[in-house]
């Protein structure tokens, strides 16, 4: 299986940075797949942001090493 984990969210700022949060406490989250049907704070390629209408597009970020 390719993602050991998959976590649903309706609403989060930034499903990169939900990721980044979470690994922080030091535990291995390889695999782990976040996906969210809202971001408030998306972040896109070289520094821009993602503005997305909620449930319009595929929003998900995928931890590996």
């Amino acid at each position: 299986m390719i993602f050991n984990n998959i976590i649903r969210l309706s609403e989060v700022d930034s499903t990169n940075g939900y990721l980044k949060r979470l690994s922080s406490d030091g535990h291995s989250y390889e695999g782990t797949c976040v996906i969210a049907s809202h971001q408030t704070n998306g972040r896109g390629q070289m520094g821009t942001t993602w503005q997305s209408l909620p449930g319009e597009n595929i929003l998900m970020s995928i931890y590996y090493k």
